[in-house]
């Protein structure tokens, strides 16, 4: 039996209507899921007031003002681990705060950032002494990195005593650049790497 031209043109037009119904009713693609968390701890809540007024170090003079704290912690996370993901960032942020609240290294943060800065290649940190011009080229890193400055900061005073803290990673007080071999690592603790960095624990004797 032969059909009709029209009624085929008719149906063919339908057919189309209901498929173009049916893709209207399927849901969107799930956009770029956001990120992880930058690490698994709690949010503390920065506070210029608190941070001013909690001393380094029992019974010490309170610390550096937050937004100079701020400033040197931010530099040394730049030109040590910028191009790390966030959560090595953090860590090396980290092991700054960590030998501010040890009695065997300076009891400030840009006192810990700059120590032994005066001395080519054999301070600290190395950005600090290595004689290499010090520019913020990369704005959005450095807005990033005062963020994570501020967390850190604020976490120092808040976050300090939380289980997740006492992980070995957090404790450290040293890392180096895996494809460097510093003597003093074989005196140390390992407490874990994160992108090209290896972190240690210096251990009390």
């Amino acid at each position: 039996m032969q059909c009709n031209p029209r009624a085929r043109r008719a149906a063919g037009a339908t057919l189309v209507l209901v498929l173009l119904a049916g893709w209207a009713l399927v849901p969107a693609a799930a956009g770029p899921r956001a990120p992880a968390a930058l690490v698994d701890l709690p949010r503390p809540k920065p506070s210029e007031t608190v941070l001013a007024s909690v001393s380094s170090r029992k019974g010490e003079k309170p610390a550096t003002r937050p937004a100079k704290a701020r400033d040197c912690l931010a530099k040394a996370i730049y030109f040590e681990a910028r191009g790390e993901a966030p959560k090595g960032q953090v860590a090396v942020g980290r092991v700054i705060l960590n030998r501010v609240k040890d009695e065997r290294y300076p009891g400030t943060v840009c006192e810990v950032v700059f120590q032994n800065a005066e001395k080519r290649n054999r301070c600290q940190f190395s950005f600090a002494c290595d004689g290499k011009t010090k520019n913020i080229a990369d704005k959005k890193v450095w807005r990033e990195i005062l963020r994570r400055a501020d967390w850190l900061l604020a976490c120092r005073v808040e976050c300090g005593e939380t289980p997740v803290w006492r992980d070995a990673l957090w404790r450290s007080t040293h890392y180096h650049a895996d494809y460097v071999s510093p003597g003093w690592a074989k005196r140390m603790r390992p407490t874990g790497q994160v992108g090209l960095h290896r972190f240690f624990y210096e251990a009390r004797l």
